[in-house]
């Protein structure tokens, strides 16, 4: 209890700041265990009464926590991480700021990067237009930052699908000025039912979706997918790593009971079935949180 009583003592500092605050997180976490099921009843007791209502004045994290649409990363939860504007009531707007300048939120707008650039490889690979999925879309953010810079006079022809209606119609707003309506389809659908009539696609891309699903789902959804991916094809599939920091975890397991799936780079290798069918390679971003599992469909 100790923890939580020199947490409460800085955050209610008249001279709190930044810097102050991350501090003040990390004696809070050090030591804490990674999953808060494995805490002691009583402190996460303590911290879920006296220290979640504090965190809740962000409006990023009080979105996160409630769940308005059933889940804490949704699609309007990555809007506010996307964004970047901190705010919030009292404490909030800082609460907002250290955890939207985190590295996990970090690693989550680099997400766009990671999308432009391998598509980028697959479009200099392959002179003629390619056709894209991507799997649990949430607001587009990554394709807006690829229209955004693309100068191919060959746009690919992209596939959104989410299952979340609020997500796709959230999209097309956001897109519907900077791209070609004939270039960019929706679906509102269960990714692990899709199947627009058998069409096959040069490159699937998915970030966010895999870090909910337990592992036996994971390969149930990656072999659906894999199945629609053309020879020579491309996958891209984002997992937040088992190296987030901890302060981070500790704002979303305890906070905001924000479960995700964190697997690191040999893990995800080992999750892909006939693997003999593929080229398989993993890379991380340049914040070290989140691993990218690449596939590659041989022509053979």
């Amino acid at each position: 209890m100790d923890k939580i009583s020199r947490f409460l003592k800085a955050v209610n500092s008249k001279t709190l700041s930044k810097q102050a605050l991350i501090e003040a997180l990390e004696q809070l976490s050090k030591n804490l265990p990674l999953n808060s099921k494995d805490c002691d009843s009583e402190l996460l007791s303590e911290i879920v009464n006296k220290l979640r209502p504090l965190f809740l004045e962000s409006s990023c994290l009080n979105h996160a926590f409630s769940k308005p649409f059933g889940y804490a990363g949704d699609y309007y939860c990555m809007y506010l991480i996307h964004i970047n504007r901190p705010s919030g009531n009292g404490l909030g707007g800082l609460f907002d700021r250290v955890f939207l300048e985190s590295k996990t939120c970090q690693s989550v707008r680099e997400r766009s990067n990671i999308f432009s650039n391998s598509l980028r490889d697959l479009e200099i690979a392959n002179d003629r237009q390619l056709n894209v999925l991507i799997a649990g879309c949430g607001p587009c953010f990554e394709l807006a930052n690829y229209f955004k810079k693309s100068n191919n006079l060959k746009l690919p022809s992209f596939t959104c699908v989410d299952h979340d209606l609020s997500a796709i119609e959230f999209s097309k707003d956001q897109l519907i000025s900077i791209s070609s309506d004939n270039k960019l389809r929706y679906f509102c659908s269960n990714i692990f039912k899709f199947s627009n009539n058998g069409e096959k696609y040069d490159f699937i891309y998915s970030a966010g979706l895999f870090d909910y699903l337990r592992d036996s789902l994971f390969k149930k959804l990656l072999s659906r997918l894999l199945n629609q991916l053309n020879k020579g094809g491309m996958m891209v599939i984002g997992n937040l790593s088992n190296k987030i920091p901890m302060i981070d975890s500790f704002t979303m397991e305890y906070i905001l009971d924000w479960k995700i799936q964190r697997r690191g780079r040999e893990v995800l290798k080992k999750l892909v079935t006939n693997a003999d069918d593929y080229d398989i390679d993993t890379v991380e971003d340049c914040l070290e949180v989140g691993n990218y599992l690449i596939i590659r469909k041989m022509n053979n």
